[in-house]
């Protein structure tokens, strides 16, 4: 089947209750349509941060792919919650594009799956409604081509299809340039951030005290995922623990998470306290429409989106937390915004902004998506962004 602009649909593990425990060579995706197996990938998180087994891949002369088999401490099985964790262990990914209308044939075949696998669910989209099975169906395993980009890790840019996303230096998490075939999107990303405590201390930083290697590499058949080992130099301090992030790229789509673990309320913090990424617009800035709250004039939202087009093409950037977490979309920064709070973020067009007053003591996980489509995709692509890829399953086994 060819997948022109599919997406990633991710699907937590504590949704198909039956197959928790059951052995993940086992677990098979299918198509109802045609009755044939489709790319399923099975990954490990926490928190909704990839966890990367070692050995961790070695960047020097060429990056080796870590199976995510290797290391498993549950010995091949799949896992749902484990004692008191608010997270899952194992999450399924496929593509939207792999989903069909579940019509007569679909039901026959059903049923016929129904005969041939112990442990079957149906999943449907909430937004196309269309369908595919999930189970435990030995009987249709099928290997499929591990996902691959058209440029090696080690050379900062990610490349696949008509898209790439370049890293700025040794900056791994500094976004350089997001193009969409010739077309610039974003450009020359800047950081500044600014702890201003009412109480104790008072510090402020910039990407130059970031220090982000490329610590692990995994790949699937529907996406691969670099994991970076982020730490900020703050106060003479090296801030590591509570910070983790990485990205996964798929077919027409970018998914970072970044993983904060905030040790402060934030009403302890002046306002003016958070972190500005500064952008200049890559092409004419009436190509871009900005769904987010503006600094000073609005309230903190869960959600947000920036949508860039030109004649058929889109690029939609999402923001929201992972489901069931805390986190805030940033607020949006126009440069006599920092002016006022005192940034610099020379030549940056726009900024995004996430104020740490507005967080918690708590955990926080900061879901960035990136999707790329075409204008027949838009309505869908909102969504997508604004609520993640909703879907319902329906337990079939006998």
């Amino acid at each position: 089947m060819v997948r022109l602009y599919a997406h990633p649909v991710l699907m937590d593990v504590q949704d198909f209750p039956k197959l928790i425990n059951t052995y993940r060579k086992d677990i098979v995706a299918i198509n109802g349509q045609n009755y044939k197996s489709i790319p399923i990938q099975i990954e490990e998180v926490e928190s909704g941060s990839l966890v990367f087994r070692s050995p961790q891949i070695k960047l020097k002369g060429r990056a080796s792919f870590t199976p995510p088999e290797k290391g498993d401490p549950f010995k091949g099985k799949i896992k749902g919650k484990l004692g008191d964790l608010n997270y899952s262990i194992h999450r399924f990914i496929v593509d939207d594009e792999d989903f069909s209308t579940c019509d007569n044939k679909c039901q026959q075949n059903q049923q016929k799956l129904k005969e041939k696998c112990p442990l079957l669910y149906s999943v449907k989209l909430k937004f196309s409604q269309k369908s595919i099975f999930i189970g435990k169906c030995p009987s249709f395993k099928k290997k499929f081509k591990q996902f691959s980009l058209k440029t090696p890790i080690k050379s900062k840019k990610f490349k696949w299809k008509d898209y790439s996303y370049e890293f700025s230096g040794e900056n791994n998490i500094l976004l350089n340039n997001l193009k969409m075939k010739s077309h610039d999107i974003f450009k020359n990303g800047q950081i500044n951030g600014k702890l201003l405590s009412k109480f104790l201390f008072t510090s402020e930083f910039t990407h130059e005290n970031f220090q982000t290697p490329i610590t692990g590499v995994t790949s699937g058949p529907v996406g691969t995922g670099v994991e970076f080992a982020l730490s900020l130099n703050l106060l003479g301090m090296k801030i590591s623990d509570q910070i983790c992030c990485d990205l996964t790229v798929y077919d027409n789509a970018l998914y970072f998470p970044i993983v904060i673990d905030f040790p402060f309320e934030g009403k302890s913090f002046q306002k003016g306290s958070g972190v500005l990424y500064g952008f200049n617009y890559g092409d004419n800035r009436s190509r871009y429409k900005f769904d987010l709250p503006r600094w000073s004039k609005d309230k903190p939202r869960k959600s947000g989106s920036i949508v860039w087009s030109k004649d058929n093409d889109r690029v939609f950037m999402g923001f929201r937390p992972l489901k069931g977490t805390t986190g805030i979309a940033p607020f949006k920064m126009e440069p006599n915004d920092w002016e006022k709070l005192g940034y610099s973020s020379p030549n940056s067009d726009f900024g995004l902004f996430y104020d740490v007053t507005q967080m918690d003591k708590a955990l926080h996980v900061f879901s960035v998506w990136i999707y790329t489509g075409k204008s027949q995709d838009e309505n869908k692509l909102k969504e997508y962004v604004k609520n993640g890829i909703e879907y319902q399953t329906i337990n079939l086994s006998k």
